[in-house]
């Protein structure tokens, strides 16, 4: 049976920061009991199907929205009714996303005894002035405090999160916080530049002026003295965003990299399911559920699957897809693990591509013969996996795919 990850979406927030464009509700309170009703609903919906029943469970995460938003007895709820569903793996990865300003030492206490294993916190930032400008209400301290909490519970997997391109940022400022950041000696940390979303407050104000993002060089200059700083101090750069010390990679989200199947619960969440169908062969299943909340409940309430949408990827998006993600990683694309997936020849079935990439200098080969991005392709990522987004530019080597029969029902 293939491995899978669970993801739950909680879409509640205390505010909605104003570059946040995740499906997101900022709420007074939460519909905790509503909402842990409607999740243990969904699952129950699922865990029954081939790709899910029986199969190994890697990891578990709570992202948002804020998970920290709802009461340590709900998280303990959940997480504990859907793993005792579950065959494990020895080792699974139950992680939680937190803000600062939720996580209490009897937060972190309950947490830890209710058998999460891993805390993503929403820092963003340690230095105050940024914090204000990105619209975040906990404090620096708070950062700290709730380090502390956890690792005195004895919950030491750790990751926190730092953005950098925000206005009124410079390449000096990254330097102090990096400081900081090394010297809370944490297992993981989560990198991301500003971007302006449309439909956000912040892309209303870069359009009429008042928000002004750093000189794009300068932006550069930051990702390369975080990735330079980091490593020197023991890290590993092992995808485009994120940075481990050994052993500490983040389970759940490398299962998205690799083409791990994932069951999305929740509003708004997706699934990626590949399993065999008795009668119809093998499946290759794209979901996501209905974003708002209220839409969600009216059709789990009634023991139907709250879909937005389903697809069944052909071939040639499976082999795009499997490409552009493993470039983020560091190991990069496996010619001979493309080959066992797919049955065709990654160098034939993107000759073009790769030429015109490897004379761009922005992709070379790893000793081990893996395509992986150069210094100048991480600066240039998604133009570099534009070049495999349309399933078009596989050549000849692959034939038209039959498309088979496909189930009539989502799942």
């Amino acid at each position: 049976m293939n491995p899978f990850s669970i993801y739950i979406h909680v879409p509640y927030c205390h505010s909605k920061c104003p570059y946040c464009d995740f499906n997101v509700y900022a709420v007074k309170e939460v519909p905790e009991q509503s909402y842990v009703d409607m999740i243990l609903k969904e699952w129950a919906l699922l865990n029954d199907h081939p790709a899910v029943k029986q199969a190994p469970l890697v990891s578990i995460f709570f992202g948002g929205g804020t998970p920290s938003f709802l009461s340590t007895e709900a998280l303990s709820t959940l997480l504990g009714t859907i793993r005792a569903d579950c065959s494990c793996i020895e080792h699974p990865e139950f992680c939680l996303e937190a803000n600062p300003q939720d996580c209490t030492r009897e937060f972190a206490r309950e947490i830890q005894m209710a058998g999460f294993n891993r805390v993503s916190l929403g820092s963003q930032t340690l230095s105050s002035s940024t914090l204000s400008i990105l619209g975040r209400k906990h404090s620096p301290q708070q950062v700290y405090a709730a380090i502390e909490h956890f690792r005195n519970e004895g919950l030491s997997n750790i990751s926190i999160d730092m953005m950098f391109g925000v206005p009124g940022q410079s390449v000096k400022d990254i330097k102090r916080e990096l400081g900081e950041v090394l010297a809370l000696s944490l297992p993981h940390l989560s990198t991301y530049q500003l971007t302006i979303e449309q439909g956000t407050p912040f892309y209303v104000a870069e359009r009429t002026g008042r928000l002004v993002l750093p000189p794009e060089d300068e932006t550069v200059v930051m990702m390369r003295t975080i990735h330079d700083d980091l490593c020197d101090h023991g890290y590993r750069h092992y995808e485009i965003s994120n940075f481990a010390q050994e052993g500490y990679e983040s389970v759940h989200n490398l299962g998205y990299w690799t083409a791990r199947n994932y069951l999305g619960l929740g509003p708004g969440a997706h699934s990626f399911l590949q399993y065999k169908d008795p009668e119809l062969g093998q499946q290759y299943l794209r979901r996501a559920n209905l974003a708002s909340p209220d839409a969600y409940n009216s059709q789990i309430s009634q023991g139907k699957l709250a879909t937005a949408w389903h697809e069944h990827s052909n071939l040639a998006a499976r082999m795009a897809e499997f490409v552009m993600l493993g470039l983020r990683t560091q190991k990069g694309v496996c010619p001979e693990r493309f080959q066992s997936l797919f049955g065709y020849s990654f160098i034939q079935c993107y000759e073009e591509e790769l030429l015109e990439l490897q004379d761009r200098k922005l992709i070379t080969t790893s000793p081990n013969g893996a395509y992986t991005l150069t210094w100048d392709g991480i600066i240039l990522a998604d133009s570099v996996t534009g070049y495999f987004v349309d399933p078009s530019c596989v050549n000849d080597a692959v034939q038209p795919e039959a498309e088979g029969k496909r189930s009539k029902n989502v799942l």
